[in-house]
């Protein structure tokens, strides 16, 4: 498969996963999957092999979690406490 085939593909198929999760944690995956993938556009072929096969492990993960579906079913995520939300966030 072309490489910018599968790209999209699995950047699209991500995106839709993240619709079943809480609005600030599909923000943020959003943007983070936003970013990676622009990051890895131009990177060479040796590089986009792990790359794709991590990020189509966590596209299974977010499946298997939601239910197979692209926008509901299982319980997705966790709670996190004040300290690692802290953490999380970026600092200005």
């Amino acid at each position: 498969m072309c490489r910018n085939v599968r790209a999209v593909l699995l950047y699209r198929s991500i995106l839709k996963q993240h619709r079943a999760l809480p609005d600030k944690m599909r923000e943020l995956g959003d943007a983070y999957v936003k970013t990676e993938f622009g990051r890895h556009k131009n990177a060479e072929p040796k590089f986009l092999g792990p790359f794709y096969t991590q990020w189509e492990e966590y596209l299974r993960i977010l499946e298997e979690k939601s239910g197979g579906g692209g926008g509901g079913g299982g319980s997705v995520g966790r709670n996190m406490g004040a300290e690692e939300v802290s953490a999380a966030n970026p600092k200005a």
